[in-house]
């Protein structure tokens, strides 16, 4: 993607200073919807490869000082030795803030009201209090831009460090040995790279203020106990009791509860990677129920953590509402019983001063440590994934001295990885152009591949040398129960060598071993060339079927064509829309498993090597294409390598140099096919009975070696092709991924109401609601009584001191022959109450008529409630102030503690709706969709509604109410402030407007750029063998930080954006101060009341440093909620028709018979696209045995899916004359059993994985297991396989299979290519197992080796999606021009007549009445033996 420079970059200082370098970006977002161009591209110091590298160096040389020490090494060290110097100045910038700034405003604060309120108004009064007030602001101002600036940087270094640490990891990832990949599972490094490095985007900006909080505590408390009052540290001490202890107590249980939870979430994320990956077949099984249920118990268990964190978090955040509310009434009522007069200049500065520290102590402290000790544990599980065994060495150098690893460091980027010839611009997945690539480079580093050597100095010298070997996956093991015994190989140059042997019984492990994926425990090892490999299971990803097949190398157009010739791939891309560009969706889901498989061997041919490693590539193939690719590809094409082919196709042996069979993990022989054929072992009899080899006549080809062999039977034989000898040249645009759909505007109020909606408990959201403005009203009348109460001291010592006055002024001192009225000595001042009453009764007693009253400027509010409640002595006020506080404490705590609990009721509502809905939607859906994508909704999506969501929501919550509340009450102490109150919050609204036309298309954008991060890295997880033959870790560790640069670039613009914005919101919060403050300065109506000043500009300063983290809250809670967003974008997915109910009830008993009918059926798995079935008609009877043949990408597999009705499907398809689209999906899905191609195992135990259900006993489930040979393998039902079954083979996979369908006792089975990797023994197993089991049931077959399906009751040979032939196969081939005559010529004559006799001996089984006419079918097919089948050049399809 090519992206335009960061407008940071070029910005100059004052640009940066006042963050106008993102304007730009908000106009374009105001303007039109934003795009990832927009975006820019990452800064210099953002790369994720050199962030990666950065950190890859000191953590290697962590491991090399921890070795020397003999002590365990600490990922922590290394992190910190990464990034600590730019966070110590960052640590610079935040002590400014808190010291320098925050500490002495409720000081100058003080002074300010003190000048306010005094009855000096003079010019030089005025001027002393403007600069007080100037200052105040100054302070005010001078901490947004510190604060501002070091936040955005200290956010900025925990991006950082979480694309180095993911970095770290995916390079990890591709030197993990086989055993440790064992030890993990796809789910738990998704969740690590998700939920668990962005605990370092939040972290980092908390750290700091755990050394600065004591230095700021202690200065305050000097300051204000030698200024203020020593009451004041009694506050303080309250503060400190109400925070520390229990938020030490809180951070350390939620650290502990944090583990719990990450390991609860590794565990769902697992079993949901799982279920996507086998999502066809779980759909086929109709097992979505009991998997649903699975994910609901872990997402409950995960709940269950989530909720006790949750109530924690609840308790926290009623502390940012009472807590400087009650360390004031402590502080006041220590002030009443010390007999101190209640000043404003007292209470607002020490409310300023208490709600400096709440923040602090009660919000920013605890979110700091448990933060801390949140993001501890994540590192932990980092480390422990880092310290995982590897396949080499961590790093090549660590033997070597300092002087050699700083010399190596001192380079700009870590070179030592880099292999020779491959240029920084490779990348992985996706194919680039290159320059002097040199594909066969002798230079390999043993960080990648170890002791390879890269030059052979003679012919004769062993390619690969065994000798005494013994391997196993498992490092602790008995040597009896190793994977490989004791082995011995030798194969020479050129040599082509097949492995066969029984299922389980070595073969891949033999080629992992020569991979260096299987490290050996006794014996050598010694290989001489590079390698390319061909996996059993193709390894495909998402991309083109071009850049799968070149894999990063440079695209030679000539050597591209012939191997794309010699695999058979020309007519596949003439029939496929793109050609060659046509985009394979992720595990080649678009694809057959023909196709899949020869795309995969395409690969490991275009690779230039020395070796070839080719694990049964045949195995999914029909016989004329696999006798293709022998002779074009393996016979010419490699030509003169080295190729070891491990497979089932015996009918291949005697084309080959040597033979070894291995079973048990032991080579039990080793030599040529004569040499088998003459040694009277027991194997030369298996291969004589079952391997169709063709018998050649002459006796001087029978005595050629197996290498000329190959080569005289490459001239006078050339297997049928469908492939033209030139493919269409005709360039095709590469066809682009499906992109992730992302949703454009400003998001609806319908996103909040179904967030809440899906809580399900509409009364207590509304006491939710209620108990919070409840909360906020008591908090907001424990304020306005202070004010009350400074109020009335304020007025009633004035007119106290207007008496004192007068009393002075009265020449003989008698005030009762002056005023009239007895007058009693009142000399303690300090009781208002006394006051009050003198006051009062002076005032309306008073005979003096000219007696000058003072002037006393009553608010309303102020006169209703003195008028309502009279006067108060001082324990009264405290009486009523006690009152509120418990209030306020009561409310805020139940509000707290019901909002968590409906944000937790919606976050499970929500996983279990759109779990239940991906679940039942169509699988165009997962083709369309990596699932690395979906995983993302139910990780990282789910993870910010779990966690982030609620808090943020409720922070947001309580601030915007006291802002509304502050802006009320200043409104009410002077109501021309109302003025800049409406201005202010016309710029707000202005201000959020513009942010979020913006924010959200970011925060979208971030979404999306996210997906591929997750999907690239298991991708690789799954293709790591493949990977590391073709030596293509840099290349694709290339890819990986591209894209984390791409999505680095979207993270940063969100980043700069949030905090440009709290910016410009503090900015207009301050111009609100200085409107206050000033016009109490200025503004002179009278004398103002003391209270209502104090009240007035601490509200507004409390305000203006709220506003911005309560507005940023909002838009927090924004971006949050397109996480909600894009999870109910899937809760209103199309799901599929009739999958629970359909338009007819299911009849009971059925299916009875098991008839089959397709009549004018179609199928298309896009309606946009061509059908892939096209008008097929065929009736299939009750209990017919149906082989279903034909080329690869025929339309076999097609013709399952119509009938399982896994896409859409045209036309009828009736079974025992029930129209199946008029029943439920559920009902006709569970009645057709299925083995399917792909042996689906899920991480359960094994009666899980047979009966999920639960509806068979014990007894049921052995004698099943026993059926099917594999009740001596288990040794309990409870027995846990792992991840996709990996502690099986992959024939006892296979049998699992067939031992549910045996279970389910349906009256149709399906076999879909099911024994296509089976040994013949295991295959003719299944086969007996299926004829005794299944003799009364309808059998679908689809099948390569056709003597498994030749005695079938019908043949359907499909060709393009269509039926060119189905009869039976006695019959079909009498036709000597029959597709299926022509499959059964491929096989050569040997094997052609044994299939002949067969189909005929199975026809005169089952049609006994037309054995009469057996001598004029022998007639006829002796005439048929005349006919010249002509050239074996002939296409596939002639």
């Amino acid at each position: 993607m090519n992206l335009p420079e960061n407008s940071r970059k070029n910005a100059n200082f004052v640009s940066k200073l006042l963050f106008l370098w993102m304007w730009p970006l908000f106009k374009r977002g105001f303007n039109h919807e934003l795009l990832a161009e927009d975006m820019g591209k990452p800064l210099d110091t953002d790369i994720s490869q050199k962030l990666g590298d950065k950190l890859e160096r000191n953590w290697f040389l962590e491991l090399q000082s921890c070795k020397k020490l003999n002590k365990k090494p600490s990922f922590l060290r290394a992190l910190v030795k990464t990034f600590i110097p730019q966070y110590l100045f960052d640590g610079i910038l935040v002590l400014l803030q808190y010291v320098g700034c925050k500490s002495f405003q409720p000081l100058l604060l003080a002074s300010l009201l003190n000048h306010i309120t005094s009855a000096e108004s003079s010019s030089s009064g005025q001027t002393t209090a403007a600069l007080y007030a100037g200052g105040v602001v100054a302070l005010s101002l001078g901490s947004v831009f510190l604060q501002h600036h070091a936040t955005l940087r200290q956010q900025q270094l925990g991006m950082r460090v979480r694309i180095a640490c993911c970095s770290l990891m995916y390079r990890k990832i591709l030197r993990m040995s086989s055993e440790s990949f064992t030890q993990i599972t796809v789910g738990q490094v998704v969740n690590l790279m998700s939920n668990d490095v962005n605990r370092f985007d939040s972290v980092l900006k908390f750290l700091h203020i755990i050394w600065v909080v004591p230095i700021q505590i202690g200065l305050c408390c000097y300051l204000y106990s030698q200024k203020v009052s020593s009451v004041a540290l009694l506050g303080v001490l309250t503060i400190v009791l109400q925070t520390l202890p229990l938020q030490g107590f809180i951070s350390k249980l939620s650290a502990r509860l944090r583990l719990k939870i990450a390991q609860k979430t590794d565990e769902r994320v697992r079993l949901m990677d799982e279920i996507i990956c086998g999502i066809q077949v779980l759909k086929m099984y109709a097992w979505e129920k009991p998997f649903e249920k699975a994910v609901s118990i872990a997402r409950n268990n995960e709940m269950k953590f989530l909720k006790q964190v949750s109530y924690l978090r609840a308790i926290n955040a009623s502390f940012l509402i009472f807590t400087e509310r009650f360390a004031l009434y402590i502080t006041l009522l220590g002030h009443v019983l010390l007999g101190h007069s209640i000043t404003a200049a007292t209470v607002y500065s020490l409310a300023q001063f208490y709600n400096m520290l709440q923040t602090m102590l009660a919000y920013v402290y605890p979110c700091a440590v448990t933060s801390a000790a949140e993001c501890f544990v994540s590192i932990k599980r980092i480390q422990s994934f880092l310290l995982l065994e590897e396949k080499d060495k961590p790093i090549a150098i660590l033997d070597s001295d300092a002087e050699m690893r700083a010399n190596l460091y001192s380079q700009k980027s870590v070179d030592f990885f880099t292999k020779p010839g491959i240029t920084k611009e490779d990348s992985g997945f996706i194919n680039h152009s290159y320059e002097d690539h040199k594909e066969d480079s002798t230079d390999d580093l043993k960080v990648n591949v170890l002791e390879y050597s890269s030059s052979i100095d003679s012919v004769d010298m062993p390619m690969i040398e065994i000798t005494n070997l013994t391997a196993s996956w498992l490092r602790e093991v008995h040597h009896n129960q190793a994977t490989l015994k004791n082995i011995s190989l030798s194969i020479k140059k050129s040599q082509l060598v097949a492995v066969i042997g029984s299922i389980g019984g070595g073969k891949s492990s033999l080629f992992h071993l020569i991979l260096k994926e299987l490290t050996p425990q006794l014996g050598s090892l010694q290989v001489n060339g590079s390698v390319s490999y061909a996996s059993q299971e193709p390894w495909l990803f998402a991309a083109s079927i071009k850049n799968n097949i070149l894999f990063g190398l440079p695209y030679e157009y000539r050597k591209y064509k012939d191997v794309v010739r010699a695999c058979a791939l020309e007519k596949d891309f003439q029939q496929l829309p793109q050609g060659d560009q046509t985009l394979v969706g992720e595990r080649g889901v678009s694809l057959s498993g023909g196709q899949k498989s020869r795309i995969n061997l395409a690969r490991a041919v275009y690779r230039k090597a020395d070796i070839y490693l080719l694990d049964d590539p045949l195995s999914g193939l029909d016989t004329p294409v696999g006798n293709y690719l022998f002779q074009e590809c393996f016979g010419r094409y490699l030509s003169g390598k080295t190729c070891i082919l491990a497979t089932h196709q015996l009918q291949y042996l005697k084309l080959v140099d040597i033979i070894v069979v291995i079973d048990n993990g032991r080579i039990e022989n080793i030599g040529t096919y004569e040499e088998f054929l003459s040694s009277g072992q027991d194997f030369s009899k298996l291969i004589t009975a079952q391997s169709p080899i063709p018998q050649q006549q002459d006796t001087e080809e029978n005595n050629l070696t197996a290498t000329n062999s190959i080569r005289e039977i490459s001239r006078r034989i050339s297997i049928a092709s469908t492939v033209k000898s030139e493919f269409d040249e005709e360039e095709h645009i590469e066809q682009e991924q499906v992109s992730e759909e992302k949703v454009s505007g400003l998001m609806g109020w319908n996103i909040y109401w179904r967030y809440w909606k899906s809580g399900k408990h509409t009364c207590i959201l509304v006491l939710m609601a209620s108990m919070l403005v409840l909360s906020q009203l008591s908090a907001s009348s424990t304020d306005y009584w202070v004010t009350y109460w400074t109020n009335q001291y304020f007025q009633e010592t004035t007119n106290a001191e207007a008496i004192g006055d007068i009393y002075l002024t009265a020449s003989d001192g008698n005030l009762e022959s002056f005023f009239g009225i007895q007058v009693y000595d009142y000399t303690d001042l300090n009781d208002t109450s006394i006051a009050s009453n003198f006051t009062d009764s002076f005032i309306e007693n008073s005979t003096y008529p000219d007696l000058p009253k003072p002037e006393l400027k009553l608010k309303s509010l102020t006169d209703a409630l003195r008028q309502l409640i009279g006067p108060l002595t001082s324990m009264q006020y405290m009486y009523v102030y006690t009152f509120f506080i418990l209030l306020c404490i009561v409310l805020s705590i139940t509000g707290c503690i019901l909002f968590f609990m409906m944000c937790m009721k919606s976050s499970q509502s929500l996983h279990e709706v759109t779990f239940h809905t991906i679940l039942r939607v169509p699988m165009q859906f997962y083709d369309t969709n990596p699932s690395g994508r979906i995983l993302n909704r139910f990780s990282k999506d789910l993870g910010t509604i779990d966690e982030m969501l609620p808090k943020d929501m409720l922070e947001a919550i309580q601030i915007l109410m006291f802002m509304t509340s502050a802006m009320i009450m200043v409104s009410i102490t002077n109501t021309w402030l109302l003025v800049p109150i409406v201005v202010m919050v016309l710029l707000f609204f202005f201000l959020l407007t513009v942010y979020l036309r913006s924010a959200q298309d970011v925060k979208r954008l971030e979404g999306i750029t996210r997906s591929p991060v997750f999907t690239h890295a298991c991708t690789t997880i799954k293709g790591i063998a493949t990977i590391r033959s073709s030596n293509a870790q840099m290349r694709l560790t290339k890819e990986f930080d591209s894209y984390q640069d791409i999505h680095t670039a979207s993270w940063y613009q969100f980043l700069a954006s949030r905090t440009t914005f709290g910016f410009w919101l503090d900015l207009t919060s301050i111009l609100f101060v200085c409107c206050v403050t000033f016009s109490f300065i200025f503004y002179r109506n009278g004398k103002w009341l003391s209270g209502d000043v104090g009240l007035a500009i601490s509200q507004s300063l409390i305000l203006a440093s709220m506003v911005q983290f309560g507005v940023r809250q909002l838009t927090e809670v924004i971006s949050h909620l397109t996480s909600v967003e894009r999870i109910l974008q899937y809760t209103d997915l199309q799901q599929e028709k009739g999958l629970d109910k359909g338009e007819t009830n299911t009849p009971d008993f059925w299916p009875s018979a098991g008839s089959i009918s397709f009549k004018q059926v179609s199928l298309s798995y896009c309606e946009k696209e061509n059908p892939v079935l096209d008008d097929l008609n065929i009736q299939i009877k009750n209990g017919w045995k149906v082989g279903i043949v034909g080329r690869t990408g025929a339309g076999k597999s097609s013709l399952i899916s119509a009938l399982f009705r896994l896409a859409n499907v045209r036309g009828n398809i009736a079974i025992d004359d029930v129209e199946t689209s008029k029943i439920s999906l559920q009902d006709l899905r569970c009645k057709i059993s299925i083995i399917p191609q792909e042996p689906i195992l899920f991480s359960a135990s094994v009666r899980y994985n047979l009966d999920p259900f639960n509806k068979y006993d014990d007894a049921t489930l052995w004698g099943i297991l026993e059926t099917v040979s594999l009740k001596e393998s288990i040794p309990s039902l409870d027995f846990q396989i792992s991840e996709g079954g990996l502690n099986f083979s992959l024939g006892q996979r296979q049998l699992i299979c067939l031992a549910r369908a045996i279970l389910k006792n349906n009256q149709i089975l399906v076999l879909d290519e099911a024994t296509a990797s089976m040994d013949p023994q295991t295959d003719s197993f299944i086969q007996n197992i299926i004829r005794e089991k299944f003799a009364h049931c309808t059998v679908l077959t689809i099948a390569h080796r056709l003597n498994t399906i030749i005695d079938s009751d019908r043949i359907l040979v499909m060709d393009a999606g269509r039926s060119v032939e189905f009869d039976c196969p006695y019959l079909l081939l009498q036709k000597p021009y029959s597709q299926l005559s022509s499959m059964v010529r491929e096989t050569g004559d040997s094997m052609a007549a044994t299939l002949r006799a067969i189909a005929e001996k199975s026809y005169v089984e089952r049609n006994p009445v037309d054995c009469l006419q057996k001598n004029k079918l022998n007639s006829i097919c002796k005439d048929d033996e005349s006919i010249s089948y002509g050239s074996m050049s002939d296409e596939y399809d002639s």
